[in-house]
């Protein structure tokens, strides 16, 4: 008799029709009773239904399925045949079962468990159908990146934890006890990339970053990771071109490879069609402020029950109101105190979504202000080298300069923001850097950034200086948009297998 096989419950394909074979995991669910068990097995690559007949098994094997509990460990043999109901489905008629542990009393039952529960047993959490679903989408997620920037001929390079200067600022860094000396956990790897494209060219970095924001908000984590990519030679629009077409790939991948998962997410495939086309919409920052006034127009005449044009009185009346928004399931976000938009104002989420609600898939906002921005944008330059002032600012400043932050100029950066669609939020933030060693150390003495701890980074543009962009991707806000969309919103909380959160740092 030739040897049973072992086999992953997501290698199994009709191939294995009539064969008998051998799973090993453990038990997620057994319904059933009076002389027939399903038995719901999971081994971590799915999952598989085992049909248990009393008639057909021994006494001692039938006495095995009685006695055991959800998540006991079990090696289970049965024969692969297709699943009666759904075609493209297996199960396995249970011949044996080995019982490695017999577990009893699992924490985690059917009944609802509430968020602070399932958050203190994470450790367990996890093994639930739609947490391991989405983990599985995140690695697939990852693999794509690494594909993606393998295939196009750029390098991994690792950058450090501990640095002891910023990107843009340390009022939302955690600060470290370096031996004496005060450090920072990284926020990002850019800088550093910046200096490995002298050696490599095209590099990326992927690893966690930290943030020490006291935000409570569903799109918020303080410890997450974030791929960042650095290229030589690469302009703005070269830039957004690599980012649309990782992301195409990285959609495309999903589909191909995580069909069943996004099943139990209740995903619907079709909705992230559309993001495999490129190249995405593109929008100037000035071009979104009507955008985002009109929409709160419209929700102060509806909250207050007035007309528009009564609503536009009250949101330029220069006193922000309150009003509800219940696009958003997040309480903290519903809640929302507004005034009009203004150019040299930052983006909220409700602007994000506002903004990629026209389209259907990712978008780019482009050309922020200088003064939103970090100092390692590059101007936006008219031919004659002077900078540019957008035409939305110079019709501001004719018609409405009170849509127009104080000590604004008008000029605006070679950065560009990627917003994903269904509500997703910015995915990608990134820019041409800035490659002028006078404007360089002109923007660092701006920021009151110490010039001691970024000599080294002024030092690359002393030493072989070349034009250069990059950006950086959060992959927890992408696996939350691939995996949930807005079938089926997820905190960032499951998109990573342990989070760290506002009074949240355990297990």
């Amino acid at each position: 008799m030739s040897e049973i096989q072992h086999v992953r419950i997501k290698d199994i394909t009709s191939a294995h029709a009539g064969q008998s074979v051998e799973i090993r995991g453990w038990l997620r669910n057994k319904p059933g009773g009076k002389g027939r068990y399903f038995l719901w097995l999971r081994d971590g690559s799915g999952e598989i239904q085992a049909v248990a007949e009393q008639d057909e098994l021994p006494a001692s094997v039938w006495a095995d399925c009685e006695r055991i509990g959800l998540e006991s460990s079990i090696v289970v043999t049965g024969t692969v045949r297709q699943h009666p109901k759904n075609a493209d489905e297996f199960e396995l008629q249970l011949t044996d079962i080995r019982v490695l542990q017999d577990v009893a009393d699992y924490p985690i039952g059917k009944k609802a468990h509430g968020v602070e529960f399932l958050m203190k047993n994470r450790h367990l959490w996890l093994r639930g159908t739609r947490q391991s679903a989405i983990l599985r989408i995140r690695s697939e997620v990852q693999k794509a990146f690494a594909d993606f920037f393998y295939d196009r001929g750029f390098y991994r390079v690792d950058t450090p934890v501990f640095t002891p200067n910023a990107c843009e600022g340390t009022t939302t860094l955690f600060e470290v006890d370096y031996h004496g000396d005060t450090v920072y956990l990284t926020q990002s790897g850019q800088l550093y990339n910046e200096a490995d494209i002298g050696a490599l060219g095209q590099v990326y970095c992927f690893g966690p970053t930290f943030r020490a924001e006291k935000s409570k908000t569903r799109r918020h984590l303080l410890e997450f990771w974030m791929l960042e990519m650095e290229a030589a030679y690469y302009d703005h629009f070269d830039n957004m071109r690599c980012q649309e077409e990782m992301l195409a790939f990285t959609v495309r991948r999903i589909l191909d490879n995580c069909r069943a998962d996004l099943k139990l997410l209740d995903r619907d495939p079709a909705k992230l069609e559309p993001a495999l086309e490129t190249p995405y919409p593109r929008i100037r920052y000035g071009d979104t402020i009507e955008i985002i006034n009109d929409w709160r127009i419209m929700k102060l005449a509806e909250s207050r029950q007035v007309s528009p044009e009564q609503g536009r009185e009250m949101l330029f009346s220069g006193k922000s109101v309150n009003i509800r928004d219940e696009s958003f399931e997040d309480a903290n976000e519903q809640k929302q105190r507004i005034s009009a938009f203004r150019w040299g104002d930052d983006y909220g989420a409700p602007d994000e979504l506002r903004i990629s609600d026209r389209f259907d898939r990712p978008c780019f906002v482009t050309n922020f202000p200088v003064e939103i921005k970090g100092f390692y944008f590059k101007d936006e330059l008219n031919e004659d080298g002077t900078e540019r002032i957008d035409p939305v600012f110079t019709k501001l400043q004719a018609n409405e300069p009170g849509l127009i932050v104080p000590g604004s100029t008008g000029h605006t950066v070679l950065g560009s923001d990627c917003l994903g669609s269904e509500g997703a939020g910015e995915l990608i933030g990134g820019s041409q850097r800035e490659d002028d060693l006078a404007r360089l150390e002109a923007k660092i003495a701006h920021h009151k950034l110490p010039p001691e701890f970024l000599e080294w980074y002024v030092d690359l543009r002393r030493y072989g200086n070349v034009p250069h962009s990059g950006f950086g991707i959060g992959l927890e806000r992408t696996v939350a948009w691939l995996a949930g969309g807005s079938d089926n919103p997820l905190h960032l909380r499951e998109t990573i297998a342990f989070p760290r959160m506002l009074h949240q740092y355990e297990p």
